[in-house]
C-alpha cells in the first residue's frame, strides 16, 4: 500500500509541474549533457539562481541562513517516501523523486543514508563560511549528500558506480569528480529528457 500511495504521489506531482518543467527544459539545451561519453558538468550558482530562482534571507549565525518564509512556501514541497523525508525544490521534485524510485525499484535505499549529517535541504554558505557564495543546498534538493559518514569530502572513497550512476541519469552530478573530492556530494547539473 505505502509503494502504491508514494508512487501516485510522484505521479500527482509531475503532473502538477510537468507543463512548467517542459517549459524550462526548453530554454537549457546547454545543460544536457552529453550522456553517451559520460561528460556531465556542474553548473555554477548564477545559473542556479537563474532556473530555481533568487530569495531573500537573513543571517542565522554559524554560516546558515534564514531563508524567506514565503519564498520557501511558494517554491518548496515535501517528499515523503520510502522511509524518508525532505524539502525539494518544486522543479527537481519530480526528477528526484524518479531517482529514489529507481533506486528503490532496484533494492538499492540502503545506499542512500541522508542522516548523519548528509541532507538534501541545508540553507547556508558554501563550506558554512559566511563570506562565501550561498550553498546550493540552500535551494532544496539542487544539491544533497549521501552518506557523509562513508564518503566525507576530501576522501578518495568514491561511492558504488551504479549509485553515481543512476544519479548522473536523474541529471546530478556527482562530487567524487570534484577537484577537491567530495564522494557524499551530488548535485543538479541538468533536467532529465
Amino acid at each position: 500500500m505505502k509503494d502504491k500511495e508514494c508512487l501516485e504521489n510522484i505521479l500527482e506531482s509531475v503532473h502538477i509541474i510537468g507543463d512548467r518543467l517542459v517549459l524550462i527544459e526548453n530554454n537549457i539545451s546547454d545543460m544536457v549533457a552529453n550522456t553517451a561519453d559520460k561528460t556531465y558538468y556542474p553548473i555554477g550558482i548564477e545559473r542556479i539562481k537563474d532556473i530555481f530562482g533568487v530569495f531573500e534571507y537573513e543571517e542565522a549565525g554559524g554560516g546558515r541562513i534564514k531563508i524567506d518564509p514565503i519564498w520557501e512556501r511558494q517554491n518548496f514541497v515535501f517528499f515523503k517516501a520510502f522511509e524518508r523525508k525532505c524539502y525539494l525544490h518544486k522543479l527537481v521534485a519530480p526528477q528526484f523523486m524518479g531517482m529514489m524510485t529507481e533506486f528503490y525499484a532496484k533494492d538499492m535505499l540502503d545506499l542512500i543514508d541522508f542522516s548523519n549529517g548528509g541532507g538534501v535541504y541545508s540553507p547556508r554558505h558554501k563550506n558554512h563560511n559566511i563570506n562565501s557564495n550561498l550553498s546550493k543546498h540552500s535551494w532544496a534538493g539542487v544539491a544533497f549528500d549521501i552518506n557523509p559518514h562513508k564518503y566525507p569530502r576530501g576522501s578518495d572513497v568514491k561511492p558504488p558506480q551504479e549509485v553515481i550512476d543512476i544519479c548522473a541519469k536523474w541529471g546530478y552530478y556527482s562530487g567524487y569528480y570534484f577537484r577537491v573530492r567530495d564522494p557524499m556530494h551530488q548535485e543538479f547539473f541538468r533536467f532529465p529528457i
